[in-house]
């Protein structure tokens, strides 16, 4: 919608430019113009090109109805920003690396991008969407318990909670 709107703008001001250089009717003038309107069109073909070649599209425009913006992170660290379509039961489903994938959505995580679209917070290797304050609380366990695996982690927490039990400091 604003690449359209930045287009039609251009041509406008291109229009007006042409105008103005014909009623003056000079010949230097008129190369001059066309440079100018010449670099103006290259340089919104340019920038609409950028935009639509990476996942910037996504965040620019605002999303239909039963959309939602995915901001996934990969297990490289990148960052893209994907939208997604309405599933059955709670998912969503969204295009990556021409495979299709779906992340379900519980409710908690979800925030809105500048221009208004609603998002979920997504990764590569999960299923569900992020919820930040979980993820601060694993954080926080893998440095209290000095693990990094969420699967180390749940096995250091298993004994803990049974030692706790044999000391009758646990109730169930």
């Amino acid at each position: 919608m604003w690449l359209e709107i930045k287009g039609t703008i251009t041509v406008i001001g291109c229009f007006i430019i042409a105008v103005i250089v014909g009623l003056l009717g000079n010949l230097v003038f008129a190369i001059l113009a066309i440079m100018a309107m010449s670099t103006f069109i290259v340089g919104d073909l340019i920038l609409g090109f950028k935009l639509i070649s990476t996942d910037a599209i996504n965040v620019l425009d605002p999303v239909g109805p039963n959309e939602k913006i995915i901001d996934f992170h990969m297990i490289s660290g990148r960052k893209r920003f994907l939208k997604a379509k309405k599933g059955p039961e709670g998912t969503w489903q969204f295009v990556f690396s021409h495979h299709k994938g779906s992340i379900i959505d519980n409710g908690r995580g979800t925030y809105r991008l500048a221009n208004g679209n609603p998002t979920l917070l997504g990764h590569e290797g999960y299923d569900k969407n992020i919820d930040p304050i979980e993820a601060k609380y694993l954080e926080y366990m893998f440095d209290k318990y000095k693990v990094d695996d969420v699967m180390k982690l749940y096995d250091v927490l298993v004994k803990r909670e049974d030692k706790l039990k044999k000391q009758g400091e646990l109730i169930t």
